[in-house]
């Protein structure tokens, strides 16, 4: 199955987590293969990157939760055909309110055309873990600078 999920504890107020993580412009500065990212509209991301050597544009929802601390995003269905890729990030606080610690998972799903788990063909969804925990590890020391 093409499911992807990791999580990573980090040193900061689940608010300060979240400030960065839910800004569109912001996500370049930690998801690895982003080089630009901007909200044409409420509701709407655009990102462009590179992916295995191959660029890459697109537009996709983006949905924030502020009062959930809760991010979701993906490619909407076009022409008919469902979706074949979305994701979504939660902040919780760890260990009860006013810790400064905080839990952050990003969960993946990459469909095939009929919006069944894809197989992990493609070397980017081979390495879809690896990039997780990247781009948490760039998102903790991104919000861990700013203190």
């Amino acid at each position: 199955m093409a499911e992807h999920e990791a999580t990573r504890t980090i040193a900061a107020p689940p608010q300060e987590v979240f400030a960065v993580a839910s800004d569109v412009e912001r996500l370049p500065d930690w998801l690895p293969t982003l080089t630009g990212a901007s909200s044409p509209s409420p509701g709407i991301a655009h990102v462009e990157g590179e992916a295995d050597g191959s660029p890459y544009a697109d537009d996709g929802f983006w949905r924030v939760a502020d009062g959930q601390l809760r991010v979701e995003w993906g490619q909407p269905s076009r022409n008919g055909q469902p979706s074949t890729y979305s994701g979504w990030l939660q902040v919780h606080d760890t260990g009860g309110e006013g810790s400064g610690r905080s839990d952050v998972t990003v969960h993946l799903s990459f469909l095939d055309d009929s919006g069944a788990p894809a197989r992990p063909e493609s070397r980017t969804e081979q390495h879809a873990d690896a990039g997780l925990a990247a781009a948490l590890e760039s998102l903790e020391r991104l919000v861990t600078a700013r203190g």
